[in-house]
């Protein structure tokens, strides 16, 4: 756990200190990547709720929905529904903001956060955290029109 408690900090401290990232747009409204990342790593230690969707408790949609709602990205509600919107992009491509899915069929969601590293609300009894991506099944990772990265 100290290991991963390092790295948190460690990426933490990137994503807050690296201004030149990619942005989020859909429309009229942008954020950068740097700042949906850290606005996700706002609830921490938020409870797991089946079919939450509010700070007092987050299923693993609804907070993906919940951080991308705040930057006015509107995005379906069940992780399967997101799994539709943008460009599916490979492990070596992804950037953090991209959404990255789990299992066949799409049950689970997080948010990346670089570095084989991600943000999710994983189950009942557990809460919101950073978890590595290795040993995971992950099925899935998304960008798009949700996530357009630039240099």
């Amino acid at each position: 756990m100290k290991k991963y408690q390092a790295r948190i900090y460690q990426l933490y401290n990137q994503i807050n200190g690296n201004s030149n990232k990619g942005s989020t747009s859909r429309g009229s409204i942008t954020a950068s990547s740097n700042e949906i990342v850290s606005f996700a790593l706002r609830f921490l230690g938020t409870p797991y709720v089946w079919g939450g969707n509010t700070p007092s408790g987050f299923d693993c949609s609804g907070y993906v929905k919940y951080v991308y709602a705040h930057f006015g990205i509107n995005l379906p509600r069940r992780a399967s529904e997101q799994a539709t919107v943008g460009q599916t992009v490979s492990l070596s491509e992804a950037q953090p903001g991209d959404l990255v899915f789990f299992y066949s069929p799409i049950s689970h969601v997080g948010i990346y956060l670089g570095d084989g590293m991600f943000v999710h609300a994983p189950r009942t009894g557990d809460v919101v955290k950073i978890s590595p991506l290795t040993g995971r099944k992950l099925t899935l990772i998304k960008r798009g029109s949700i996530i357009n990265v630039g240099a």
